[in-house]
């Protein structure tokens, strides 16, 4: 059965058995997942199993590219994608592969430098709402949506497929739904992302520094064989 064939059956299912089936099949994935170490609660989990779709990238396809509408939130199940400076000549300063991710976790030393991630596509929220209380000097301490969500706005970095990737998708609408229906689970989630949003934008700070002393010897180069 297609993807979609599998989410309309579904779909088709009674609310209370939907729930149960969709846990059941993403069970494996949900015990490998960093992110959902902590979060305890059965329901929040059939909750997120019932709304997950599944969708396969082919090689060097673009999950999203800065400037982009914010419209999913992506767990990555099989194969590598990487985080790329698309003005940069597709520098990559991020890696999402779940296997690699999954064997540093476990103690094995990985020789790369780059930022290893296991999910992706929620970073861009946290920079637009985070640009966004800082803009309406909010000090309510709701950092997460203000009353107009994240919707409408654009993706800052951006993702490409190295191999032909498998994820689960969940969509921006069903994250502010979480933050109102798990209020608790939903903070634990975003600190996360939090965390995993600074590391990139260090990483991306660092390529972008890289680049630019690589022009300015490449640079001063020139010049000496000139003069």
């Amino acid at each position: 059965m297609s993807n979609a064939g599998l989410d309309e059956f579904i779909n088709r299912l009674p609310h209370s058995l939907r729930l149960e089936v969709s846990e059941e099949i993403h069970k494996e994935n949900f015990n490998n997942l960093d992110l959902f170490k902590g979060i305890g609660s059965k329901n929040f989990l059939a909750w997120v199993s019932s709304r997950l779709k599944q969708q396969m990238f082919p090689v060097s396809t673009f999950f999203y590219q800065k400037g982009d509408l914010i419209d999913n939130f992506y767990f990555a199940i099989k194969g590598t994608s990487s985080f790329v400076a698309t003005d940069l000549e597709n520098a990559v300063f991020g890696i999402v592969d779940p296997v690699i991710f999954l064997a540093r976790q476990r103690g094995r030393k990985i020789s790369r430098n780059a930022v290893i991630l296991q999910y992706f596509g929620a970073e861009d929220m946290v920079i637009n709402v985070a640009a966004q209380v800082h803009d309406s000097r909010r000090e309510d301490g709701d950092f997460y949506f203000n009353k107009n969500g994240v919707v409408g706005s654009l993706r800052f970095f951006s993702v490409q497929s190295v191999e032909e990737t498998e994820v689960l998708a969940l969509s921006v609408t069903e994250l502010e739904c979480m933050k109102r229906d798990f209020p608790i689970c939903s903070e634990v989630f975003f600190k996360k992302m939090m965390q995993q949003t600074k590391m990139l934008l260090h990483e991306h700070l660092s390529t972008l520094e890289n680049k630019d002393k690589r022009f300015k010897i490449m640079r001063w180069r020139k010049r000496s064989n000139t003069a």
